[in-house]
This record gives C-alpha cells, structure tokens and sequence, in this order.
C-alpha cells in the first residue's frame, strides 16, 4: 500500500488517482480447503472482517467500480 500512497501523492496533480485493493486472504481452492481441514485456519478466517475470506468476484466488482466514473 506504500508503493500505491506514493503514486496517489505524485500523480494527483496531474489528475490521477491511484487506489489499492488489498483484500486479504482469498477464498481459492487452497485456501477453503485449509479453513476446512485445520482448525487454526478456520480461526483466523472467523476473525477476518467479514469472518470468512473474500470471493474472486468481491475484488472484480470493487476494481471495476474503481476503475469507473462513478467512483
């Protein structure tokens, strides 16, 4: 998120913005797997934001909005 603040500060008065994702853990294949099979795991994703990882399709809308002017 550094690289991404200092993009945002230098390229602002030029008329661009930069904005950074960082969704944390991801629910693919391994990760559900892991949640499902060892309980350490399955702790820590019930004490992430949302008490699960995030769905793919969570970071593709949250990018295309971004991306967007209505943003």
């Amino acid at each position: 998120m550094a690289f991404t603040r200092a993009l945002g500060s230098r390229s602002r008065r030029d008329g661009i913005r930069a904005v950074g994702i960082n969704p944390g853990p991801v629910a693919t294949a391994r990760i559900t797997a892991l949640i499902e099979h060892h309980a350490r795991f399955a702790e820590t994703a019930a004490g992430l934001s949302f008490g699960r990882p995030t769905h793919p399709r969570e970071i593709d809308v949250t990018a295309a909005f971004l991306a967007s002017a209505s943003s």
